[in-house]
């Protein structure tokens, strides 16, 4: 439920809305309006009058703006996201509060903050017993295909791509432009997982930025992110070795 409908089930008009939940009209006014940011005291007395309460939990983040931020700030090509979106504007803000110089440090921090596993639309598919992980990272660039929107693939898969071989057990990584389209090919293979699988396959949609510089090889018939986003996903996976491998030399 957003703000305004629920403002609208606690009173018909602001004066009723400021008297069942004790809060001034000019600040109902403005939570109506989204000029103001409420805070959790203000919500709750919103949310008590209109017979609900708010729960507040910590959760470990999995924001893609916050990659997508980190890529901005080392590739000006991507400026313009900054420019379309408060969401990426505001995790620069937070990056650079960091005051980290250098680039290794910086993507370790936004890919913690963009971290795959924990994208509120990922979906997980657990290894299959029989694969390899070659037949598997096929299968899931073949998923991929299938979608028929932009895709590429991410975590161990890139790993060991641009390394050659990672000699690493993880997780691949499926970012899709039609993410549901892609789970729906993988389910005909693979069973899915209510919980995140470290061995097995995560697929989820991404926002464009993250297929920027993806790379299609031919030859291999595989299709992964750039090494910036391959790094930025390899440290939010946990997988901080093979990011700095991934990024040695820059």
């Amino acid at each position: 439920m957003d703000i305004s409908t629920m403002i609208e089930q606690v009173g018909r008009t602001p004066t009723s809305t400021a008297r069942l939940t004790g809060l001034s009209r000019m600040t109902i006014q403005r939570v109506r309006e989204g000029t103001s940011v409420p805070t959790i005291a203000t919500l709750r007395e919103l949310a008590l009058a209109a017979g609900y309460d708010i729960a507040v939990t910590l959760v470990a983040p999995g924001d893609p703006a916050a990659a997508v931020a980190a890529r901005v700030m080392y590739d000006s090509m991507l400026a313009t996201s900054v420019a379309e979106s408060d969401d990426v504007a505001q995790w620069v803000a937070r990056l650079k509060r960091h005051q980290l110089t250098a680039p290794d440090e910086v993507l370790a921090l936004a890919g913690k903050y963009a971290a795959p596993q924990h994208h509120p639309q990922a979906r997980f598919f657990a290894p299959r017993s029989g694969f390899s992980h070659d037949r598997l990272t096929s299968a899931v660039n073949s998923a991929g295909v299938t979608s028929q929107g932009a895709f590429a693939l991410s975590g161990i898969a890139a790993a060991d791509y641009y390394l050659f071989t990672s000699g690493s057990v993880g997780p691949v990584v499926l970012w899709s432009e039609h993410a549901e389209a892609a789970c729906d090919a993988l389910s005909a293979t693979f069973r899915e997982a209510p919980d995140y699988q470290p061995g097995g396959i995560l697929v989820a949609p991404a926002p464009p930025e993250y297929f920027v510089d993806s790379l299609t090889d031919e030859k291999e018939h595989l299709t992964v992110v750039s090494p910036i986003q391959a790094a930025l996903d390899l440290h939010g996976l946990g997988y901080t070795n093979l990011a700095l491998n991934v990024t040695e030399g820059w």
